[in-house]
């Protein structure tokens, strides 16, 4: 068991959740029930540095994603319009003279697409992720099917990690890992802790297994600093939900300098550390009883798992959950067995309620709804 922080090593932590039976990777979906139903299982115990507020999994033990692993949410618009959104918002702060971007863990590579679009004709995009099937290219970007690292014949400008630091426990000595060429600015895209304590109450269903690791503004500003990076911006994204921030190497203050400028301001958000909120017991009981059995869960991603999976609603409870991603149709829900199933499923089945697990998607699933001649209610389970 990890008894320090990964950012500042301090030994001073809090508890928020000792539990056992969450999946141990959430978004790899079986082709049957019964293999679903065997999947895996982990404990997760999530505590908190009361020095620098980062939160992490202190039992945790490094996933390496070499299953059949499906993260896209590119079937959404509204998660479509967020990703130009974002890169457009990152070409506003990067200068013009950059000619190599690099991204670790590209997912899908819509980020990528979205990106190039905005970028000058000879621009080359490097896409890492290894839990492709192969490597391709395509006009200006590059995909790699594996870990980039030393071995890679790539010095990029621009390095971007979106949703890769949670699913890393030594975040620090992943990030030294990666930062080999002193890339002169890196994009970082997290989840955010203060939205996952939001108003004081932590929202359980954000602690998987694969997310091991949450920063605060804070905590991410001082690990960034201490490797040499000053920021550019470090804002609060998609509802609060996520942190998205971009940092330039910094040659003229020493890294002591600037952890120093970071560290005075420990503690001054009072809300960063958590207060004293439910007990999950009473979290769950609470949930529980706000899902009628005529009810069915519209979100089979990593929160929709974990939700399922937690509250032990089981596919006996809720036989189906809808997605947009028309590659897992079909598919099971590790630890649950819940089969995943198109928007086409509430056409046949007597459903009085749709609930969903982020209220941004409210309006979009409102109009998928309105569109199919239905008049089932959306209703959000977190605000």
């Amino acid at each position: 068991m990890l008894d320090h922080c990964p950012v500042c090593d301090s030994g001073s932590l809090k508890e928020i959740l000792n539990f056992s039976g969450v999946p141990q990777y959430n978004l790899n979906y079986s082709k049957t029930r019964e293999e679903a139903l065997g999947m895996k299982l982990e404990s997760v115990h999530f505590v908190q540095c009361l020095n620098c507020s980062f939160v992490f999994n202190c039992e945790y033990t490094q996933l390496d994603y070499q299953v059949h692993y499906d993260a896209s949410r590119a079937s959404s618009a509204s998660f479509r319009s967020y990703l130009a959104d974002v890169a457009n918002k990152v070409m506003g702060h990067v200068p013009g003279n950059i000619k190599s971007i690099l991204e670790v863990g590209a997912g899908d590579c819509h980020f990528a697409r979205e990106f190039i679009k905005l970028q000058p004709a000879d621009i080359v995009f490097h896409a890492f992720d290894p839990s492709w099937p192969k490597g391709w290219k395509e006009n200006n970007l590059h995909a790699y099917n594996t870990y980039y690292d030393k071995s890679t014949p790539v010095t990029p400008d621009l390095l971007i990690m979106r949703h890769v630091l949670e699913h890393i426990s030594d975040v620090a000595g992943f990030l030294r890992s990666i930062l080999y060429e002193e890339p002169q600015h890196v994009l970082i895209e997290v989840p955010c802790f203060e939205y996952v304590n939001k108003d004081g109450e932590y929202q359980y269903h954000y602690f998987s297994n694969e997310h091991c690791s949450y920063f605060t503004k804070e905590s991410l500003t001082r690990m960034m600093h201490q490797l040499g990076y000053q920021k550019v911006f470090v804002d609060y994204i998609f509802g609060e939900e996520y942190l998205l921030s971009l940092w330039r190497k910094n040659t003229n203050l020493e890294i002591s300098q600037l952890v120093d400028q970071v560290a005075t301001t420990s503690h001054t958000q009072e809300h960063v550390f958590g207060k004293e909120t439910e007990p999950f017991a009473v979290w769950a009981a609470r949930l529980t009883e706000q899902i009628p059995e005529d009810s069915i869960i519209w979100g089979a991603g990593g929160k929709g798992v974990m939700l399922s999976n937690l509250l032990k609603l089981g596919y006996k409870k809720m036989p189906y959950i809808i997605d947009l991603n028309p590659n897992i149709w079909g598919m099971f829900i590790p630890g649950s067995g819940i089969e995943v199933a198109s928007p086409e499923i509430l056409k046949k089945g007597n459903f009085k309620s749709i609930l969903i697990l982020n209220h941004l998607y409210k309006k979009e699933i409102e109009s998928i709804v309105y569109e199919m001649g239905l008049t089932i209610p959306v209703v959000a389970l977190f605000k």
